[in-house]
């Protein structure tokens, strides 16, 4: 078996090394015999979010959708708002907003980085947006001073979908704690997971008790809308366990990230994805632009996929995001997008990755980069 085939397999072998950690923290939730979303597990998950990230309130809800959902509700955004987002931004992150019947408003990206471009941003704000979504894509900071200071001029809330980016750093703080709610999803390839689940993080009292009132089914007295967005007790259980193992993962992706681009021999043409001096992402994966013609890009990135490196732009059929037939109403040409997204693609940086491991997929990408580029 090949260290390739190996790779493809790590996210098994992960889990067969936590199944007695997991195992054990279930039965705990089971002896505890409250297992619903308002269980005293499931406060203490929100506690111990709250001392990680540094914030006022978390929230742990039932998915990274949920958590969107939640911080568009709280901030107002209704049917026919405009929602400012990202044009390289994933449908899950796209979902929520049609889901409040609001229109996603693309603005186009910097190229080589995920950032929103400035000058098209400005023309978007002029449009009069009810709120700002930024995507951080592959766990990669995006926001900028300039973003920040547009948003505060024009009273606009920034709300930070850090899905993939649990402990990156966003201009100094964690991604996730700079805007006005930060948005996380839990699922199984995250690198805090619970299965199934997500959580929201805010510094705002007002925006948690709405978010928190919405997740209850509005407490159930009828006078507001609301759905069951709770999280379950195991879920809160999982969570607190694999907290306490976050930083000590994030670190261990970075020196993979290191070690990986150590060996990598990249020409010019090929380069890791840009953000700001302060920020810093956390390798959920590590993500490259490729300065080619597309069919070249295509055809290194295809090779990788197809022997045993994965790349999430295939996996999750990355396009300008209003390619999508479903959001094809939202048309909006963005350049820099339309190159971008079939020239990114992506490595894992799996904790568990060997060193013969990394010195196989470093010889891949390689040998794809002399082959096609």
């Amino acid at each position: 078996m090949s260290d390739l085939t190996l790779v493809e397999q790590l996210p098994e072998k992960f889990f067969d090394q936590a199944s007695a950690s997991y195992l054990s923290t279930l039965e705990c939730a089971f002896h505890d015999k409250r297992l619903s979303g308002t269980s005293p597990s499931v406060s203490s998950y929100e506690e111990k979010l709250k001392v990680w990230f540094g914030t006022e309130y978390a929230l742990p809800v039932a998915s990274g959708s949920a958590a969107i959902l939640l911080a568009l509700y709280a901030c107002g955004v209704q049917r026919g708002d405009k929602v400012v987002v990202s044009a390289l931004a994933p449908i899950p992150s796209l979902l929520p907003i049609l889901q409040l019947g609001a229109e996603p408003l693309f603005v186009d990206v910097e190229v080589g980085s995920f950032r929103f471009d400035a000058e098209d941003l400005k023309k978007a704000i002029e449009l009069k947006p009810k709120a700002l979504l930024a995507v951080a894509l592959w766990g990669y900071p995006v926001l900028t001073h300039e973003l920040i200071d547009v948003l505060a001029d024009n009273v606009i809330p920034l709300i930070e979908d850090s899905a993939h980016a649990h402990g990156s750093i966003e201009l100094g703080k964690f991604s996730g704690t700079v805007g006005s709610i930060g948005c996380f999803s839990t699922h199984d390839n995250k690198l805090l997971s619970t299965g199934e689940g997500g959580f929201v993080l805010t510094n705002s009292a007002e925006l948690h008790e709405r978010m928190k009132t919405y997740s209850h089914l509005g407490y159930c007295r009828g006078d507001v809308m609301g759905f069951n967005f709770k999280l379950g007790a195991p879920q809160a259980l999982l969570g607190q366990d694999r907290l306490t193992r976050l930083e000590s993962q994030i670190a261990a992706r970075k020196t993979v990230a290191s070690a990986l681009l150590a060996q990598l021999s990249l020409p010019a043409i090929v380069a890791p994805i840009e953000f700001e001096a302060t920020s810093h992402p956390n390798f959920y994966n590590l993500g490259f632009f490729i300065k080619a013609e597309r069919a070249c890009a295509a055809s290194l990135i295809s090779y990788c996929h197809e022997r045993g490196v994965p790349s999430n732009a295939i996996k999750y059929n990355i396009k300008p995001s209003y390619r999508y037939p479903l959001l094809s109403p939202y048309f909006r040409l963005c350049k820099n997008a339309e190159f971008m997204a079939y020239n990114i693609t992506s490595i894992p940086c799996l904790p568990e990755l060997t060193e013969s491991q990394i010195s196989a997929v470093s010889e891949l990408f390689n040998k794809a980069v002399s082959q096609f580029l």
